[in-house]
């Protein structure tokens, strides 16, 4: 069993290894293309500097090309603001969810006050084990309603009904094999 699971996980190092060596190339190319466009966009702006500079003068120059950078930097932030999707308006929830978590409320509180002489009748009699039993019964009342109990209590019948035939049987066959 060792011997299999160090082969897988052999298997899963080195796919990582491959994976995070692609990882890498990708990563280091995408930097040197972004150094590369960084690059030839410096050398387009001295451009447009020394053109400006020797039809209108070095401040003028200057001007125009800061310019250019500023306008081109509040575009894309407005076009940034733009995209970014509005907060969703927040749902008015329907009269049949009201009612329906009223129900469910008034059921809990229900539920609450049945059982709280049961609970103190167990917790005077030290009785933790059923105390704790009854708490979580209740809780459980109170979070799948009347549908998930009944269909509780018929998987619980079952499993109860499986386990008391399962234990007759054997004792019938212990007692039908010969000596």
């Amino acid at each position: 069993m060792n011997a299999f699971l160090a082969r897988q996980l052999r298997e899963i190092t080195t796919a990582l290894e491959v994976t995070g060596g692609r990882l890498l190339v990708s990563v280091v190319l995408a930097l040197l293309a972004l150094l590369a466009l960084l690059a030839g966009l410096a050398f387009l702006a001295v451009a447009l500097f020394l053109k400006i500079a020797a039809l209108a003068g070095t401040l003028y120059a200057a001007l125009a090309v800061g310019g250019a950078f500023i306008v081109i930097a509040l575009l894309a932030l407005i076009i940034l603001r733009l995209r970014r999707p509005a907060a969703p308006p927040v749902p008015k929830p329907l009269p049949v969810e009201v009612e329906k978590a009223e129900r469910r409320a008034a059921f809990a509180a229900n539920v609450d006050e049945t059982i709280a002489p049961v609970l103190d009748a167990l917790h005077n009699a030290n009785m933790k084990p059923e105390e704790l039993a009854l708490r979580v019964g209740a809780e459980l009342s109170k979070q799948t309603g009347a549908f998930g109990l009944i269909a509780l209590a018929v998987a619980a019948g079952f499993v109860v009904a499986r386990q008391i035939a399962g234990g007759n049987k054997r004792a019938g066959e212990d007692s039908a094999k010969p000596s």
